[in-house]
C-alpha cells in the first residue's frame, strides 16, 4: 500500500486516534490506584508509540498543494508522448516507447560496455537474464522457452525504467533511501511498475514465488555483468557466483549477432515480448514478422518460429 494514499494515511489516522486512547485508558487506571507503576509504564510506551507513529505521519502524508505539483510533472517518452512521473495513465504507457526507451538507458550508471564494444544497456540485461532462464535453448538446442510466467515476470521487471527514462543505480537508492528514511525510490518505481504489470496481463503485487525468481535471475545478471562487463567481482557483496564465462560469451554472442546498433537490440526485445504478451502488443505496429533479424536467429537456433497468417 502506498504511504502517501488516503487508504494507508487513514488507517494511520485510525491507529493513531487508538493508541492515543489506549494510553488515556492505562493512565487514568494508574490515577485510581490501580497497578499504578504498570498502567503508567504501559501509558508510557503508547504515548512513545504515538510518537513514532506521528512522526512517521509528518514524513508521508502529502498536503494536497504538494500532491498537486507532483501529478503535474511530466517526462517524454521516445514517442514525444508526455507520461505523468507519479501517476501515468494506461493511455500513457506506451510499451513500444518504454521498450525502445530501455536502449538508452546504460546499466552502472553509464559504464557498462558491451562485449561487442557497444553500451550495455537495460534491454541487453533483459534479454541476458532471458537467456539464462532458456540456457538449455543455446547450449542444447532444445526450441521451447521453459518457466514462461517467470519469463513474463522477468521481462516485465524492469519496464518501469523505461517509462521513468533512468536506470537509478543502487548506491543512489540506498543513498536517497536513507535521506529520506523509508524506500522512496521503490514507491516511484511501483507507481509505473503496478500499472505495467497490469497492462501486461501479469499479477500485482508480483505472487512471491515469482517475485523470488526474478530476484534471483537480477542478481546473477549483477554479478556476472560487473564480472564480464567491467571487471569488478561483486560476489561477495551479492552472496551469488557469476555464470560461467562460456555461458556468458554464448548468450551475448546470441544477443549480438547481427545487432547493428542499440535500436536492434530494442527491436529484438521488443519481438521476444510480443511472443510472450500477443494481447497486450496486438495493437503495435511491430511484430515478429516485421523483425527478420530475431526471427532468423530463432531459426537459426533452432526454434519452431511459426509464421502468422
Amino acid at each position: 500500500m502506498h504511504k502517501q494514499s488516503k487508504q494507508y494515511q487513514s488507517k494511520l489516522v485510525n491507529t493513531l486516534t487508538a493508541v492515543e486512547q489506549y494510553k488515556e485508558v492505562f493512565y487514568a487506571e494508574a490515577s485510581a490506584g490501580n497497578y499504578i507503576d504498570e498502567n503508567k509504564q504501559q501509558g508510557n510506551v503508547l504515548g512513545q508509540a504515538h510518537d513514532f507513529l506521528k512522526d512517521l505521519q509528518e514524513l508521508t502524508y502529502l498536503d494536497p498543494n504538494k500532491s498537486e505539483k507532483l501529478n503535474s510533472i511530466y517526462r517524454i517518452l521516445p514517442t514525444s508522448q508526455p507520461i505523468n512521473l507519479i501517476n501515468p495513465t494506461d493511455e500513457q504507457l506506451d510499451l513500444a516507447a518504454i521498450i525502445a526507451n530501455l536502449e538508452g538507458l546504460v546499466r552502472f550508471g553509464g559504464a557498462a560496455i558491451n562485449t561487442d564494444g557497444q553500451y550495455f544497456t537495460v534491454a541487453h540485461h533483459l534479454m541476458l537474464g532471458f537467456w539464462i532462464i532458456n540456457q538449455h535453448c543455446l547450449v542444447e538446442g532444445k526450441d521451447e522457452f521453459v518457466n514462461i510466467e517467470c519469463c513474463k515476470y522477468w521481462l516485465a521487471n524492469d519496464l518501469q525504467k523505461g517509462s521513468m527514462g533512468i536506470d537509478m543505480p543502487q548506491p543512489y537508492k540506498i543513498a536517497l533511501n536513507i535521506k529520506a528514511g523509508f524506500d522512496i525510490w521503490k514507491e516511484f518505481e511501483d507507481d509505473h511498475a503496478e500499472k505495467i504489470h497490469k497492462k501486461l496481463g501479469l499479477q500485482w503485487p508480483v505472487p512471491e514465488a515469482d517475485y523470488n525468481f526474478v530476484k534471483a535471475i537480477d542478481l546473477i545478471c549483477l554479478v556476472s555483468e560487473a564480472k564480464y562487463l567491467l571487471n569488478y567481482d561483486i560476489q561477495a557483496q551479492v552472496g551469488v557466483p557469476p555464470i560461467e564465462p562460456q555461458l556468458f560469451n554464448t548468450i551475448m554472442n546470441f544477443i549480438n549477432e547481427g545487432v547493428e546498433d542499440s535500436k536492434s537490440i530494442s527491436l529484438d526485445l521488443f519481438s521476444l515480448m510480443s511472443l510472450l504478451f500477443p494481447d497486450a502488443f496486438k495493437h503495435n505496429l511491430i511484430d515478429l514478422e516485421t523483425n527478420i533479424n530475431l526471427k532468423n536467429k530463432l531459426i537459426k537456433a533452432g526454434f519452431k518460429v511459426v509464421d502468422s497468417d
